[in-house]
């Protein structure tokens, strides 16, 4: 992500961001489920079509990168 926008996200409410030193994707999937398993409503952002898959089997809901920045915008 862009600095800027990275920083807007960091600060943002009601939002979690989390690194993954490998395997990001799984991490992502596991973090969804935890969330969605403990009565949270989830959106993951990300253009990857396998990701957002699988984010939307644990009972997520998943949107597109450009959704994230027109929001922004």
């Amino acid at each position: 992500l862009p600095k800027g926008l990275w920083t807007a996200l960091r600060t943002a409410p009601r939002l979690r961001l989390a690194s993954a030193p490998r395997a990001g994707d799984d991490a992502i999937v596991t973090e969804t489920a935890r969330v969605v398993e403990a009565g949270k409503a989830v959106t993951v952002v990300s253009s990857d079509r396998e990701l957002t898959a699988r984010v939307t089997r644990a009972g997520a809901s998943a949107r597109r990168v450009r959704w994230l920045y027109d929001l922004l915008d």
